[in-house]
């Protein structure tokens, strides 16, 4: 039987070839990105305190920005977000309370992309159900894996801004504030 002789690609294919093979794994690594995206092995080790009130707005100063607050889920291991607003972990604590009060939402210049403009000791307040005002100073910032969740304990009243930062959004943005007195 004779031998096939082997087939080389053009060099013009090729670089059809190559930018396929390209925007076909970018394709799946933005589809693996959504599939991650908020989403950890783990709850954080909070527990609510349901006597205290939710927060139902946040306002930052620094960065002009007022948005309401929403209670949100970790539902099989994804986070859910709020369709607009802040999400705020309804697992958490609460403001007032010890433990880590975590509000999260989208890397968007509309909700919580600023924060990275944050700097020490910035204020935040939230506003909560029962109309309280519960003010914060910006005492930490960080980026890290999504995996990190650590990152999110704290045994004190401490507020946890948490988003998406990075190239697809792949590592997590937080601020950490603690309380101030009025």
């Amino acid at each position: 039987m004779p031998r096939r002789p082997k087939t080389k690609l053009h060099p013009h294919n090729r670089w059809f070839f190559a930018a396929g093979i390209f925007f076909l794994l970018l394709f799946y690594l933005y589809q693996l990105h959504l599939a991650v995206r908020l989403s950890f092995t783990s709850s954080p080790p909070a527990q609510p305190t349901l006597q205290a009130s939710a927060p139902t707005a946040i306002s930052i100063p620094a960065i002009k920005l007022n948005l309401p607050v929403f209670p949100t889920i970790i539902n099989n291991n994804t986070w859910t977000i709020a369709p607009q607003g802040v999400s705020f972990l309804a697992q958490s604590a609460r403001p007032g309370t010890p433990g880590p009060i975590i509000l999260y939402s989208h890397n968007t210049n509309s909700r919580f992309g600023p924060i990275r403009w944050l700097a020490l000791g910035d204020k935040i307040t939230l506003t909560t159900a029962n109309n309280l005002l519960h003010s914060y100073q910006v005492t930490q910032t960080l980026t890290v894996a999504p995996s990190q969740i650590q990152a999110l304990a704290a045994t004190q009243e401490t507020l946890i801004l948490y988003t998406c930062t990075g190239f697809f959004d792949k590592d997590r943005f937080i601020v950490r504030a603690t309380p101030i007195s009025p």
